[in-house]
């Protein structure tokens, strides 16, 4: 089952319900966050995932999903909606939510959606490293280093182009179609900041992937 606790959103609210319908799953929709939590209380083994968005009536969505997991006891995937990143990273950290679905678009949405569902940890790019959110930004988890990343799109294709990399990747003509040298070196100092192991090196014709 989906669930699907939103006040506001029935674009969202009508896009997820045709989502589960054409994918056979279960679809509920809730408006006020006591309600949910009293329908979470009686249902919670039946329930695949939980779309909460942060400002609800009734009962707030962090302090909800805070209820469920401490209180109910809720193990399944629970997705936040319309939070900022900095509060985003510390939900991550201390494993209250596994995602952010951000309201850019109704389709975007569901993909997100789709990904959370069917991979237990987002979309590998690297060896080790994972898409947790794409919207306005791409958060990036490393599963090596245990660190979160904020990318800029620039900075999310550029590493998009290496995900089947081998340890040395040759792109000719990359910098032109794709991302400028500056892009690498801004990523370069992310990367090395978080303790990842590798780095992007450019030149006036390509870029090389290279781990450390």
């Amino acid at each position: 089952m989906i669930l699907f606790i939103e006040d506001k959103s029935i674009d969202y609210v009508s896009g997820v319900s045709q989502y589960a319908l054409e994918n056979n799953y279960a679809f509920k929709h809730i408006i006020n966050g006591i309600d949910a939590y009293r329908f979470i209380k009686n249902n919670k083994d039946n329930i695949d995932v939980i779309i909460v968005d942060f400002f609800l009536p009734g009962l707030r969505g962090d302090k909800l999903i805070r209820r469920v997991r401490e209180e109910i006891g809720f193990n399944g995937k629970i997705l936040l909606t319309s939070i900022s990143f900095k509060m985003l990273v510390s939900y991550f950290a201390v494993g209250q939510v596994d995602g952010l679905l951000s309201k850019t678009g109704v389709d975007n949405f569901v993909h997100i959606l789709d990904i959370y569902l069917h991979k237990n940890t987002g979309t590998p790019i690297l060896d080790g490293m994972y898409i947790l959110h794409r919207g306005y930004g791409v958060l990036v988890h490393d599963k090596n280093s245990e660190k979160y990343m904020r990318l800029t799109p620039s900075e999310y294709r550029l590493l998009q182009t290496f995900k089947h990399s081998d340890d040395i990747k040759d792109f000719t003509g990359l910098i032109d179609k794709v991302v400028s040298c500056s892009t690498v070196h801004r990523l370069n100092k992310k990367l090395k900041k978080n303790n990842i192991n590798f780095k992007l090196v450019c030149n006036k014709q390509k870029i090389l992937l290279q781990k450390l």
